[in-house]
């Protein structure tokens, strides 16, 4: 059903550390860090729109989000092409209670192919019946835990979430919901 991620086609342990630097280095950013002292860096994301985009992930669209706590709200910056833009800052998707935890990219030792290997691997084992169509990755700290957020949009119209521990590779919590209850949940 899905294939393995060739590990060999570009080494990823350091993708991730590369797209904050690229933001960080940016001249968008630095303007922006002036009045923002306060604010850090809380998550990473990539969508792959196509399983191919595996070989290529230094190449798609990236966001890089930084937490305000002054303000509660999150700033996202993106890389496309090499080029960073803002967007407006923005609510954060969060229970009010909880906190945003700060992302520690050395504590990254399952980088992103092989968190998608993994990924690959549960739905081989347990959702043989649900072709993925695309795939969320977000790398951010949820409940002090950093971790590979993955969600596999199926073709059956269903939602895989599998979430990794960025340390272990363990798979710490997987789902599965139907888009269509999603969609009742909220009317």
């Amino acid at each position: 059903m899905t294939k393995k991620i060739d590990k060999d086609s570009k080494a990823t342990d350091m993708l991730v550390t590369s797209m904050v630097s690229k933001v960080e280095a940016s001249d968008e950013f630095k303007a922006w860090r002036k009045d923002n002292q306060d604010a850090y860096l809380a998550h990473a994301f990539v969508m792959l729109e196509d399983l191919k985009d595996v070989t290529v992930l230094e190449k798609l669209a990236w966001q890089v989000g930084y937490y305000l706590p002054k303000d509660d709200m999150i700033a996202v910056f993106m890389i496309d092409e090499d080029v960073v833009s803002r967007a407006p800052d923005s609510e954060i998707f969060k229970k009010e209670s909880n906190a945003v935890d700060k992302l520690d990219l050395e504590k990254i030792k399952f980088d992103i192919r092989e968190a998608l290997d993994k990924t690959m691997d549960v739905l081989d084992e347990k959702y043989k019946a649900h072709m993925p169509d695309k795939i969320i990755v977000i790398l951010q700290s949820l409940d002090s835990t950093q971790l590979w957020n993955m969600t596999v949009v199926t073709r059956s119209f269903h939602m895989i979430n599998i979430r990794i521990d960025t340390g272990s590779g363990e798979v710490v919590k997987e789902t599965i919901n139907s888009i269509f209850d999603l969609e009742k949940k909220y009317e």
